[in-house]
């Protein structure tokens, strides 16, 4: 990854002000950054117990169900180390 260094204030003034027009706009537009799901899954009730053998000819009338997912990001521990010298 190469770093880009500029002593040209104009850029670095545009990039902010681009950065904040942008933010200002998605925020304007109720426009959300991260979707979510609804974290109810509807179910039926049925009279007697729930068959847990997945090849029990019951689960054949039962409609298939979408539930969406997304990926959660897991980042690793860190670990601030001091050095005095």
């Amino acid at each position: 990854m190469e770093i880009i260094h500029t002593r040209n204030r104009a850029v670095v003034w545009g990039v902010l002000l681009s950065a904040l027009v942008v933010g200002v706009v998605l925020t304007l537009g109720q426009v959300p950054l991260a979707v979510s799901q609804p974290v109810a899954i509807q179910a039926k009730a049925i009279k007697g117990p729930i068959p847990m053998d997945g090849a029990n000819p019951s689960w054949e009338n039962v409609p298939g169900v979408v539930v969406p997912l997304s990926g959660q990001t897991l980042k690793s521990q860190i670990r601030f180390q001091y050095l005095w010298k």
